[in-house]
């Protein structure tokens, strides 16, 4: 899990959720008989189903101060975030 914050206020606006490919070619592709364009529209329906589930999480105060905490732990190390998901915009 990677979060996403505001370059300039440094607020959270949300994560990145990352092994889902490792997920897809260890498990899902071999149990399901899947092909390599299931894995760009399984990636939406992920994509879709985080960034509500996500949003439920940034609107409850507990886990936002636990995304506060984790990002001042980063700042703290100098963390820099290099790569921002499609979905942290909205």
């Amino acid at each position: 899990l990677t979060l996403v914050l505001d370059l300039s206020t440094r607020r959270p606006l949300g994560f990145k959720l990352k092994g889902f490919r490792h997920f897809y070619l260890r498990h899902l592709r071999p149990k399901y008989h899947l092909q390599n364009q299931h894995f760009l529209k399984l990636i939406n329906v992920l994509e879709d189903a985080m960034s509500l589930e996500g949003n439920a999480l940034f609107e409850k105060s507990e886990r936002q101060d636990a995304y506060r905490e984790a990002l001042e732990i980063a700042l703290e190390d100098d963390v820099k975030i290099d790569e921002f998901p499609r979905r942290a915009a909205r």
